[in-house]
């Protein structure tokens, strides 16, 4: 940055120093005239020049803006009536060039008379330190407010009710103290507690004492709307300039949002972190992607779930002890509406920590990675999950599960991890039920609840993958708005709609079958459309009640025998490769 000094015979000086705090890439440099004069050279993004002495008369300057490669096009051109050894600030705010841009400011400059070159001593500290907030932020709807506080004392309100291009005015500090800082939207008091962003300006051992800094909040609140700009975040510029500097790094947390809740009343839901929308109309059974999130100082995220009809806060809950650079499950569960059902689990977002992108070790040809998660309804015991492959013997792969849990570390695990590790190129033989926990041992005498499936993992693209396992919806949905029936799902790490772990029949084959009716009395039909099939019938314990049942076109199965309760129909095609499973209700 050449700073250039004029030769003139003019009689008075202003001290002007120009940062540049616009986030549009078409302007990422700009050169700096001064009645037309060139002062600031190539002035880049994030950086501001020191405070250079300005010579005018007549009171007035014409300050302008121009391209650093094109010297005559001129980007914006104001006039201002400087007063003589006044100090200033010129900040460059907004955007240009709106193409690609959701969320753009006008392209200006905004002035601020009263620049300080070194601290006041009206205060009395050993070591003051003055700072002034800039508000550059943009996709911000409100005004915000900057709080800070030291050594444990209440905060303070140093920037308040500021608009796009203000000034805070200054705020004394001691500059041998850090200052806790937090920014947030001021127009409501929900505002204020979905959107925090915390840092801290580290004022201790930097030199500080007996300056003034002028603190930038710049960048955009959404920048995935906005040609994936600078992120919201918080810097600080010396009188001698030069390049912004970082008030705290930012730590990520990778987060995958998953809406597990089998309340109609929440169909979908807008998920929020620390005020940034991360999930849209995120509807029953979906989950994002793994979404970065920023940590603040105090190690947390604040997640809130709003009703994507009406805006309204469902659940605002500060999640705390995340760690840069780690991932995380954020899983909804639970009943929000608790008195339109039986069965009710608290309505929550459930976090776990390690999650996975991929198998932990595919070079050893095992390939795929499982975890379980524990968010069905209505069971008054915990659950237990074995499986096998290739009929070996039976593996716990979570025991013990409570509602809202993920897998447990398993006692004849050596690894860390919750996942249990499984060759991608064999299905997978998996049974849930109430077993204590006993891996390998016999079913308890109080046994309730068996649930058995084929979890297709081969030709399904699950090479080298780690899912999540959902357990899902009610054990007794007729009692329950007749809501989603118990079953099993998971989740890729790309997100997206739940896939069936139950379903392994090709979609076309399995959406061309119809059971009806359900709940069914005596006699229950079987329609198939597209292929013949082979269909049993399990009670809920596992048994095996009818087997063989050949289904072609339309076949009645007579189920009078049956006693009351819930039974399982499996359908397995006529390779006897792929099947799938209905839940019938015999009444």
């Amino acid at each position: 940055m050449l700073l250039l000094i004029f030769q003139t015979s003019y009689s008075q000086i202003a001290k002007i120093q120009f940062i540049h705090n616009a986030p549009d890439i078409s302007i990422t440099e700009v050169d700096v005239y001064v009645d037309d004069i060139l002062v600031v050279d190539n002035l880049a993004f994030k950086t501001g020049s020191a405070f250079i002495d300005i010579p005018f008369d007549g009171n007035m300057a014409q300050i302008s803006i121009s391209n650093a490669t094109d010297e005559s096009d001129v980007l914006v051109s104001r006039e201002r009536m400087l007063v003589d050894q006044e100090n200033y600030y010129v900040v460059l705010n907004g955007i240009y060039n709106s193409e690609g841009y959701e969320d753009a400011e006008p392209f200006d400059v905004s002035i601020y008379e009263g620049a300080r070159l070194e601290a006041s001593d009206e205060n009395g500290f050993e070591s003051p330190l003055d700072v002034i907030v800039h508000h550059g932020i943009l996709g911000v709807e409100n005004q915000v407010v900057v709080d800070g506080t030291q050594i444990l004392a209440g905060p303070v309100a140093f920037a308040n009710w500021m608009s796009f291009s203000e000034y805070s005015g200054y705020s004394p500090w001691e500059s041998n103290v850090n200052i806790g800082c937090e920014l947030h939207e001021s127009y409501s008091i929900p505002q204020y507690l979905y959107f925090p962003y915390r840092f801290e300006l580290e004022t201790e051992n930097l030199g500080l004492e007996n300056q003034t800094v002028i603190m930038l909040l710049t960048g955009f609140r959404y920048p995935e709307n906005n040609n994936d700009g600078e992120p919201l975040n918080a810097w600080y510029l010396p009188v001698e300039g030069g390049d912004f500097v970082l008030l705290s790094e930012d730590k990520i947390a990778n987060i995958q949002f998953v809406h597990n809740a089998p309340d109609a009343s929440i169909e979908e839901v807008d998920v929020f972190a620390n005020g940034m929308l991360v999930a849209d109309n995120l509807s029953f059974k979906t989950g994002t992607s793994f979404v970065p999130v920023v940590i603040d100082q105090n190690d947390a995220v604040n997640i809130s779930i709003r009703d994507a009809s009406n805006g309204d806060i469902l659940l605002n809950e500060y999640v705390q002890s995340l760690t840069d650079q780690e991932n995380y499950y954020a899983v909804i569960d639970g009943i929000l509406d608790t008195d339109a059902y039986t069965d009710v689990e608290p309505f929550g977002v459930y976090v776990y920590e390690g999650a996975q992108l991929e198998a932990s070790d595919p070079d050893a040809g095992l390939g795929l990675d499982i975890l379980v998660h524990h968010g069905a309804i209505g069971f008054d015991h915990t659950l237990d999950v074995y499986a096998n492959q290739n009929l070996s013997f039976n593996f716990e792969m979570a025991e013990l599960l409570s509602f809202s849990d993920y897998s447990s570390n398993l006692e004849n695990d050596d690894s860390s991890s919750d996942y249990s590790t499984w060759s991608s190129y064999d299905d997978i033989y998996i049974t849930i039920g109430d077993y204590g926990g006993i891996v390998g041992g016999d079913l308890l005498s109080d046994f309730e609840f068996n649930f058995n499936f084929e979890l297709p993992s081969e030709n399904i693209d699950l090479e080298n993958q780690a899912i999540l396992m959902l357990l899902s919806g009610f054990q007794n949905p007729s009692t329950n708005n007749d809501g989603q029936p118990f079953d099993v799902f998971y989740l890729t790490p790309e997100g997206g709609e739940f896939r069936s772990a139950t379903l392994s029949l090709d979609d076309s084959t399995a959406s061309s079958i119809l059971v009806y009716p359900n709940p069914v009395q005596d006699i229950l039909t079987v329609k198939t459309l597209s292929t013949q099939v082979t269909g049993a019938i399990y009670d809920m314990r596992g048994r095996l009640i009818y087997n063989n049942i050949l289904i072609q076109d339309t076949t009645t199965i007579d189920v009078t025998a049956l006693t009351s309760g819930i039974y399982f129909l499996q359908l397995t095609d006529q390779n006897n490769n792929a099947s799938t499973v209905r839940r019938i209700i015999k009444t």
